[in-house]
C-alpha cells in the first residue's frame, strides 16, 4: 500500500537587516502556487534577531505585484500578534494567471519582504464514462468534473482529447463546466478504427487528468465467474483451498462442469495440480496440494506466484474462463519499519512503528524481537538496544534513544509465526547540524487520522531558549499559525485541514542557525454522504415501466450523473468513480507522494565496488520536503544534510531466490425482444429538486441481465468539511422465467457454414416442451430445418442449433422464437458478416494545399473478393502527422546477428524517441518498445568486437559501417534508456582508430547485409556517415577527428558535386562540426539546384527516400536551425512514401532516416493553417472539414 502526503510548495523569505540598530527581523511564508477564486493566506513573523523575542503590534500590508512591478493589488493588512506572527487571509484574484510577486511591507523594517508565486486555476479534474469498454460503432459517453482542493465543485474551462489505441489524437472537445463542476461529452466511434487502450485526456489551465478505455470487438460474458479464495496468498507448504462461483448475470446459478489447472512459475509456467468436478447450485469447493517450490521474482520482492486457470462449461455448452494469480510467500507475516520522522536527532528519542501485516496488507499479530545499533559516520559502534514487543493489533512501538554523535541507526526486526521467520532491516540517518543543534517535532496526542474538533498536541525537542514557530498548511494555504516559548503546542482540527495537512515547526537558534521539522496529518471527513436509489417493484420484466427514485443525501440541489449499465459489461472492467479515486486526483493536483521507509534502505544501482550510502537530514532538507524555499541574510545558516558511505560495511543484498524447498400463453404471439443496450441509461446532468431528490420513469430493456446503477453527484453549497461530491450505487434485475438467447460470435465470414447456437432457459418448476424456430433474411441461407423441438428440464437450460450459411455482407437481422404450452419468447438479433479471404492493404498518399485539388485512385486490385473492398481516408492537417499514424506497427523484436539485430533495433529507438517527445505514448506501446529496445541493446552488446567496434558475429575486428551505425543509434537511445557510456566510448575509439591520415574513413567490407548501408557507395559518403556518428556521440575528445573528417569532405567536395546522396549526408555531418557550417550551406545550395521538382514536393535521387531524408534534415537544420522554406516540400514528398507496413522505402536506412527527418520536422511544423477541405466521390460531396490550429494535430 502506498502512502501519500499533502505536500505544498511554499516560498520563505527571511530578512535580518544588519544595518538597523533595532535588530528587527522578519520572515514571510507564502505558497508557491495560489489558486484563483480560492481562499489563501500568508504568514509574516517579526522577531528580534538578537534575543529572538517576538515583536508585537507591527503593521503589515500585503500586496500582489505583477512580475514587471507595474500593477499592485492590495490583498490584506493587519498587525502581528503576541507571538510576533500575523496570518493574512485573502481571496486570490481571478484572471491573473502566471508569475507574480507577493510583497509584505512591515512597519519599522526598511526592506520589503517579497517572494515569487504562480497564480493558477486551482482544481482537480475527474473523468467518468458510462462504461469501461466499447465496440466499434458505439458511442463513448462521459463527463468531466472539476473539484477544488476543498472537494467542492467549481466552474471552468476544460479541453477533452481522445487518443486511440495507437496513441493518435482522434478528437478534441472544448468544454465549459457549470457551477456544479460538470461538463458532459460524447464521441461516436467509427466502424474502422485502432483497437486497444484508448485514452480520454482532460486538460485545464491548472492541470490534467487521464482515463483509460478499451475499444475492441468483444462478446459479452454469459455469467459471472470467479474464484473465491480465503486469502490472496498461500504459504509455500500450505494447501490451497477455495470455491468456484458461477452465476448468470440474471441471478440464477450456473449448472455445469469445472476444470481448474494450477501452474507455478519456475522460469516457465509449469502445471503442478488440477481439479475437475461439477457445479452444485453454482458452486464447487476445491483443495489443491502445496506448491512446495516456485521461483521468486524481483518485481514481487522475491515472492513467487501460481496461476489458477479456471474453465466452466454450462449446460448449454457455453464456456467461460478466468485466471487468477496467487502469491506464494515464505512467511505469513510481513514486517515494516516506519519511523515517526525521516531522520533521527542525536540525544532525542525517536518513536519507530513496527507494522506486522499479512501478505495481503491486513494487520497480523506477532511477537517481535528488535535490535537497534547506533553508529558514527565512520562506522564506530556507539551503542545498541534490544526489545521484545508484541504486535497485538498489527503494530508495536519502539522508542529509540540515539546517543550523541549518532549518524545512523541500523534497525533489525524479526518474528516467527507458524514456524516461518520474517526479518526486516533498515537504516535511519541523523539530522545534520554543523553545531549539533536540532529540532524534533512529534505528535503526542493520539495516533492515526484526526477527527474534526479533536485537539492535537505536538512537542518539540532538541532546542532551548528559542521561540518555536509553527504553521499548518492544507488546501494550498496556511490554515493556522502560532508561536510559543514552550516546547509543545496544541490546536483543534478544523474543516479546512481536510483531508490532509502538514504541520511545520521551526526556530531560530541562539547561534542564528535555523532548525526545522515537520509532521504529516490525515484528517477524516466531517460527514460521509451517500446516494440512495430505489427501483419500484422487486421483479422487472423486459418492456416493463420502471420508476427510479434517487436521494442524493445532501438536502439541497445536486447535479447527478447516472449510468445504468449491463453487469456483464462491467465484468470486463470498471468505469465509475470511487471516493478513493477522487482523493487520488486531488493529490495529483494539490499534493505529492510521501516517502516511507519500508523494508530497508536500497542504495539503487551503481558500480558494484561502491558501498551503500546514507544521507543525513538538515533543516534545509526538512524545509525543502515541506515545500519551503529559504532565503536568509548573512549570519543565518540553514544547514543541509550530508552524504556518507559505510566503507566499513561488507556483504551484499541477496537477489530474489526460490521460495520454499522450494414464464403468456403458448398460442399467443410472444413479444419480440429487440432492445439490447449495454448502457440502459446515461444522464450526465440530472438536477435534483431543492431537497436533493429526483424521480425518473424508464422502460426496461429486453436484455435478461442484472443492471448496475452508479450515481455521482456534485453540489457547490454545503458546510466546510463536507465534501461537495456524493456517490451511490444500486442494482436491479430484468428477468423472465423462460427465454431464448442466441449465442453468437462477434463476426462470421461470408460463405462459411456455421451453426447458430440458441440457448433455451426454463426457470419454471417443471420440465417444458418448446418449439424453437429460426427466421432469417435472404442473406442467411438455411442449411437445415428452421424449426426444432426441445425439452428443457425444470430450472435448467439446453442448447439447440440451426445451421446456416451467410451469402451477403453486413449486419444481418434474424429472429428466434420459442413457443411452449405456458410460456413463449421471441428475440431479434444481428450477425455481422465479413468478407472471406485475406485482408490486403494498398496505400495511396497525397498532399494538398489551399486552392488545390488532388485525386487518389482507389481501384480494386485484381483477384479481389467481390464486394470486399473499401476505402479509408485518413486526413492529417500536417504531413508530419501522417508519420505518426501507425508508427507503432513498425516496432519489431530484434533478433539474428549483429547486423540483423540493428535492422529492428534502430527503428524501435527512433519510434520511442518520437512518441516520448510528443507525449502520446500508450502504456502498452511504451512497454513493447522498451522491451524490444532492452532486448536489442543487450543482444547487440554480444556482438562487440575486441577492438570496441561491432560486427555481425563479433570477433577481433569490428565493421566500420556497423560500428558507426551502432554508435549513432545507441547515442540516440540515451534519451529512452540507460546506455553504458563505456560501450559508446570504445566504439568511438574504434572509429577514430580507423580514420585515415587524410581524415577519411575507408570501408572495410565487413558487412554481410549490404542492403543496410543504403547509398554508402563511396569514400566520401562513408566518411560523412562515420563523422556523423561521432558527432551524435558528442563527447569530449572528438574535435580533432571531426576536424580532420571535415577537412577531407571540404577537400573532396568537387568529386561529389553531381551526387545528391553524398551532398545530403555530407551536409548533415558538416552541420555538426564547428567551423564547417558555411560548407554545409554550400552543399545545401547545390542540393536545391539538383532537386527533382516533378509531382508532389521535391526529392532527390538516387536512393530517393534516404537521400531526401538526409536533405530534409539538412534543410531543417540550415542557417543555425532557422531552416529553409524548401524543407516543407521535401517533407511533403517524404510523407507520400509510406508503405502499407508503415515504413518508408525499401530498406532499414530508408525507414530510419525518414523517421528521423519526419520526427525532426514535427518539432518545427507550423500550425497557423486555416482552410476548408471537401472530399468528393464521383462528384458527390461526402465530407467537409475545417482545419485550423484547434484540430491541427488530429487524425
Amino acid at each position: 500500500m502506498r502512502g501519500r502526503l499533502l505536500l505544498f510548495v511554499f516560498l520563505v523569505l527571511l530578512i535580518i537587516p544588519v544595518d538597523l540598530a533595532g535588530a528587527d527581523a522578519a520572515m514571510l511564508t507564502c505558497p508557491a502556487k495560489l489558486y484563483a477564486g480560492s481562499r489563501s493566506s500568508v504568514t509574516v513573523t517579526a522577531f528580534d534577531s538578537v534575543t529572538r523575542a517576538p515583536i508585537i503590534d507591527r503593521s503589515v500590508t500585503l500586496y500582489l505585484v505583477s512580475s514587471d512591478g507595474v500593477d499592485r493589488i492590495l490583498l490584506s493588512s493587519g498587525q502581528t500578534g503576541a507571538s510576533g506572527a500575523w496570518t493574512g487571509e485573502f481571496d486570490v484574484p481571478a484572471g491573473r494567471s502566471g508569475t507574480h510577486k507577493v510583497r509584505a511591507e512591515v512597519t519599522g523594517l526598511a526592506e520589503v519582504l517579497e517572494v515569487s508565486t504562480t497564480l493558477a486555476e486551482g482544481h482537480a479534474i475527474l473523468i467518468e464514462t458510462d462504461k469501461p469498454i466499447y465496440k466499434p460503432g458505439q458511442k463513448i459517453q462521459g463527463r468531466v468534473i472539476l473539484l477544488k482542493s476543498d472537494i467542492k465543485p467549481t466552474a471552468g474551462s476544460v479541453e477533452v482529447t481522445f487518443l486511440d489505441g495507437k496513441g493518435l489524437r482522434i478528437a478534441r472537445l472544448p468544454l465549459t463546466a457549470d457551477r456544479y463542476g460538470v461538463a458532459p461529452f460524447s464521441l461516436d466511434l467509427a466502424s474502422e478504427l485502432n483497437y486497444g487502450v484508448w485514452k480520454v485526456r482532460a486538460r485545464s489551465t491548472s492541470g490534467s487528468s487521464e482515463k483509460d478505455l478499451r475499444v475492441e470487438p468483444y462478446v459479452l460474458p454469459r455469467f459471472d465467474l470467479k474464484l473465491d479464495l480465503p486469502k490472496t496468498w498461500v504459504l509455500v507448504d500450505e494447501q490451497l483451498r477455495g470455491t468456484v462461483q458461477a452465476k448468470y448475470f440474471f441471478g440464477q446459478p450456473v449448472q455445469g462442469t469445472v476444470q481448474l489447472t494450477a501452474k507455478r512459475w519456475v522460469g516457465t509456467w509449469e502445471k503442478y495440480a488440477a481439479k475437475a468436478g461439477s457445479l452444485a447450485n453454482g458452486a464447487l469447493e476445491f483443495e489443491l496440494p502445496p506448491v512446495n517450490f516456485v521461483a521468486g521474482t524481483a518485481a514481487d520482492g522475491g515472492q513467487g506466484s501460481i496461476t489458477l486457470e479456471l474453465s466452466v462449461i454450462d449446460s448449454t455448452g457455453h464456456e467461460q474462463t478466468v485466471t487468477e494469480v496467487v502469491k506464494v510467500v515464505q512467511a505469513p507475516v510481513v514486517l515494516t519499519i516506519i519511523p515517526s520522522q525521516e531522520s533521527l536527532t542525536p540525544g532525542v528519542a525517536l518513536p519507530v512503528l513496527i507494522r506486522a501485516e499479512a501478505p495481503d496488507g491486513s494487520p497480523a499479530a506477532a511477537s517481535i524481537t528488535a535490535l537497534a545499533v547506533y553508529r558514527t559516520s565512520e562506522g564506530t559502534n556507539l551503542k545498541q538496544e534490544t526489545w521484545n514487543v508484541a504486535a497485538e493489533a498489527g503494530s508495536a512501538l519502539l522508542n529509540l534513544a540515539p546517543p550523541e554523535k549518532t549518524s545512523v541507526a541500523e534497525i533489525r526486526v524479526e518474528t516467527t509465526v507458524q514456524k516461518h521467520t520474517t526479518v526486516t532491516e533498515t537504516s535511519i540517518g541523523a539530522a545534520y547540524s554543523p553545531t549539533g543543534r536540532f529540532l524534533s517535532l512529534t505528535r503526542t496526542s493520539g495516533e492515526g487520522p484526526a477527527s474534526l474538533g479533536q485537539t492535537l498536541t505536538f512537542s518539540a525537542a532538541g532546542f532551548s531558549g528559542s521561540t518555536l514557530y509553527y504553521e499548518v498548511y492544507a488546501g494550498g494555504r496556511t490554515v493556522r499559525s502560532g508561536a510559543t516559548s514552550a516546547t509543545s503546542f496544541s490546536f483543534p482540527v478544523t474543516p479546512d485541514m481536510i483531508p490532509k495537512a502538514r504541520v511545520i515547526g521551526y526556530a531560530i537558534m541562539d547561534n542564528n542557525e535555523v532548525a526545522a521539522d515537520s509532521v504529516d496529518l490525515d484528517v477524516n471527513l466531517a460527514l460521509s454522504l451517500t446516494v440512495t436509489a430505489e427501483f419500484n417493484g422487486s421483479e422487472i420484466k423486459p418492456g416493463d415501466p420502471v420508476r427510479l427514485t434517487i436521494d442524493a443525501g445532501t438536502g439541497r440541489r445536486t447535479m447527478l450523473g447516472l449510468s445504468l449499465v449491463d453487469q456483464s459489461v462491467l465484468a470486463l472492467g470498471r468505469s465509475r468513480l470511487h471516493m478513493a479515486e477522487v482523493f487520488d486526483e486531488l493529490e495529483q493536483e494539490f499534493m505529492e507522494p510521501r516517502a516511507e521507509v519500508h523494508e530497508g534502505n536500497d542504495p539503487g544501482p551503481g558500480p558494484i565496488f561502491m558501498p551503500p550510502s546514507l544521507r543525513t537530514k538538515g533543516a534545509l532538507d526538512v524545509l525543502h520536503e515541506a515545500g519551503l524555499e529559504v532565503d536568509t541574510s548573512t549570519g543565518i545558516t540553514v544547514p543541509a544534510g550530508q552524504e556518507f558511505r559505510f566503507w566499513w560495511k561488507d556483504g551484499v543484498v541477496a537477489p530474489p531466490g526460490v521460495v520454499g524447498a522450494l414464464e403468456a400463453a403458448g398460442s399467443n404471439a410472444p413479444r419480440l425482444r429487440q432492445f439490447f443496450p449495454e448502457t440502459w441509461l446515461w444522464q450526465p446532468t440530472l438536477l435534483t429538486d431543492e431537497t436533493g431528490k429526483v424521480t425518473i420513469d424508464l422502460v426496461a430493456p429486453d436484455s435478461i441481465t442484472s443492471w448496475k446503477l452508479s450515481v455521482v453527484g456534485t453540489t457547490p453549497e454545503g458546510p466546510a468539511g463536507e465534501p461537495g461530491i456524493v456517490m451511490g450505487e444500486g442494482e436491479t434485475v430484468v428477468f423472465q422465467d423462460f427465454f431464448v438467447e442466441p449465442s453468437l460470435p462477434y463476426s462470421v465470414s461470408r460463405g462459411e457454414k456455421f451453426k447458430v447456437k440458441v440457448d433455451v432457459f426454463n426457470y419454471l418448476n417443471e420440465s417444458q416442451d418448446f418449439q424453437v424456430s429460426f427466421d432469417g433474411p435472404s442473406g442467411l441461407e438455411m442449411l437445415g430445418p428452421g424449426q426444432l423441438a426441445v425439452t428443457v428440464p425444470a430450472n435448467g437450460a439446453v442448447a439447440t442449433y440451426f445451421e446456416v450459411r451467410p451469402t451477403e455482407l453486413g449486419d444481418l437481422d434474424f429472429t428466434v422464437t420459442g413457443i411452449g404450452a405456458s410460456r413463449s419468447d421471441a428475440v431479434l438479433r444481428q450477425i455481422k458478416v465479413i468478407p472471406e479471404g485475406i485482408p490486403v492493404d494498398d496505400v495511396k498518399n497525397g498532399v494538398i494545399a489551399a486552392g488545390q485539388k488532388i485525386t487518389l485512385p482507389v481501384a480494386a486490385p485484381p483477384l479481389i473478393t467481390p464486394d470486399s473492398h473499401s476505402a479509408i481516408l485518413f486526413l492529417t492537417p500536417s504531413p508530419v502527422g501522417q508519420s505518426m499514424h501507425g508508427v507503432s506497427d513498425l516496432l519489431g523484436m530484434p533478433y539474428g546477428c549483429g547486423e540483423q539485430n540493428m535492422i529492428f533495433l534502430a527503428p524501435d529507438v527512433e519510434i520511442l524517441r518520437y512518441l516520448n517527445e510528443i507525449g502520446e505514448l500508450a502504456p502498452e506501446i511504451r512497454a513493447k518498445a522498451e522491451y524490444y529496445i532492452n532486448v536489442g541493446y543487450q543482444r547487440e552488446l554480444t556482438f562487440q568486437s575486441e577492438d570496441g567496434g561491432f560486427a555481425a558475429f563479433a570477433g577481433k575486428e569490428g565493421s566500420l559501417w556497423l560500428t558507426a551505425f551502432v554508435l549513432s543509434t545507441f547515442s540516440a537511445a540515451r534519451e529512452v534508456r540507460d546506455i553504458d557510456e563505456t560501450v559508446l566510448a570504445k566504439a568511438a575509439d574504434m572509429l577514430k582508430g580507423r580514420q585515415q591520415p587524410d581524415g577519411s574513413f575507408r570501408t572495410d567490407n565487413f558487412l554481410i547485409h549490404t542492403e543496410m548501408a543504403g547509398g554508402l557507395a563511396n569514400l566520401f559518403s562513408m566518411t560523412a556517415f562515420s563523422a556523423n556518428a561521432l558527432a551524435d556521440y558528442g563527447q569530449a575528445g572528438l574535435a580533432t577527428a571531426l576536424n580532420r573528417a571535415g577537412g577531407y569532405l571540404q577537400a573532396n567536395s568537387s568529386n561529389v558535386w553531381q551526387d545528391p546522396y553524398s551532398l545530403a549526408i555530407g551536409a548533415v555531418a558538416l552541420q555538426k562540426m564547428d567551423g564547417f557550417e558555411a560548407l554545409a550551406e554550400q552543399f545545401i545550395d547545390r542540393l536545391l539546384e539538383l532537386a527533382i521538382r516533378e509531382g508532389t514536393g521535391i526529392h532527390w535521387e538516387p536512393y530517393p527516400v534516404e537521400t531526401t531524408a538526409y536533405a530534409t534534415i539538412a534543410l531543417i537544420n540550415s542557417r543555425a536551425g532557422a531552416g529553409r522554406p524548401e524543407a516543407s516540400p521535401a517533407v511533403e514528398w517524404l510523407s507520400t512514401q509510406r508503405n502499407a507496413l508503415g515504413g518508408y522505402g525499401d530498406s532499414t536506412q530508408d525507414t530510419v532516416t525518414a523517421l528521423r527527418a519526419m520526427f525532426l520536422a514535427a518539432r518545427k511544423v507550423r500550425r497557423d493553417v486555416n482552410l476548408d477541405l471537401t472530399v468528393l466521390d464521383s462528384g458527390q460531396t461526402i465530407f467537409t472539414a475545417h482545419v485550423d490550429q484547434t484540430n491541427f494535430d488530429l487524425l
